[in-house]
């Protein structure tokens, strides 16, 4: 638990929103929305009501998504007459906002589709008690150090704003309820060190390491906000790894 900070903080509790404009990044978020059938909301100005609708299609060529009909159909007639809308969404943890050129209206069977342009940016914000991000395939070099000061090396395992796994050879020096320090090595990104308070462990399905886990102390404003941004940035590399352009669509 993070004692540095008070429980009425409002810093604490509300991190601040990525801007984010990398366009494979921006695809790849969206294409999930489609392949995952996720509810979004819509938001039209002046109007306090939220209604719900579906992205049914990404299309990378055109650029363009489709939008199914929204939910309650009381705003049907004023979002037919809009060039543009805020579509809000829940996505993997964290918070998804972006503002979206409405481009052409079409009907099947007696229901409205909307279609809309890609975004050039989105506001996304990772909730402090959001997933960890499986970062295993990125190889991030981990070094925590024995209560002797021995440094042991490993593989970040995943990561999240509270805490993080850690896959190591041999674990039998670190005891849970006990805090020691270590190193991340991010690629392309600076070191950054803190403290991790072991507990649990567990046997690594795919081979015989053993994974550590275990939560951050200790950590300023400063450090959490450090924190918050490699997160952000593994997930980046992590996405981009996964969503290169390929196919011309995607459908769910």
């Amino acid at each position: 638990m993070n004692t540095s900070q008070s429980e009425h903080d409002p810093s604490a509790e509300q991190p601040a929103a990525l801007h984010l404009e990398d366009k494979n990044y921006i695809l790849a978020l969206l294409g999930k929305l489609v392949q995952y059938r996720l509810l979004v909301s819509i938001v039209l100005p002046d109007n306090e009501q939220r209604y719900t609708t579906t992205v049914l299609l990404l299309d990378r060529v055109s650029n363009t998504l489709l939008l199914d009909e929204i939910f309650p159909a009381a705003g049907r007639a004023q979002l037919a007459s809009l060039e543009q809308v805020e579509l809000h969404a829940r996505l993997e943890g964290g918070e998804l906002r972006c503002s979206l050129p409405l481009t052409a209206v079409a009907q099947m069977g007696g229901l409205n589709q909307y279609q809309a342009t890609v975004p050039e940016s989105i506001e996304y914000t990772q909730r402090r008690d959001g997933h960890r991000v499986g970062v295993g395939s990125l190889g991030v070099v981990v070094e925590i150090y024995a209560a002797n000061g021995m440094a042991c090396k490993g593989i970040l395992h995943d990561i999240s704003p509270r805490g993080a796994s850690i896959e190591l050879e041999d674990a039998q020096t670190f005891r849970n309820t006990e805090t020691y320090r270590c190193t991340l090595y991010p690629p392309q990104e600076p070191p950054f060190q803190a403290r991790l308070e072991i507990c649990c462990r567990r046997s690594h399905p795919g081979n015989n390491k053993v994974i550590l886990g275990g939560s951050f102390v200790e950590l300023d404003k400063r450090g959490e906000h450090i924190l918050g941004k490699l997160v952000a940035e593994l997930e980046r590399q992590l996405v981009r790894g996964r969503h290169r352009p390929q196919a011309k669509r995607d459908t769910a």
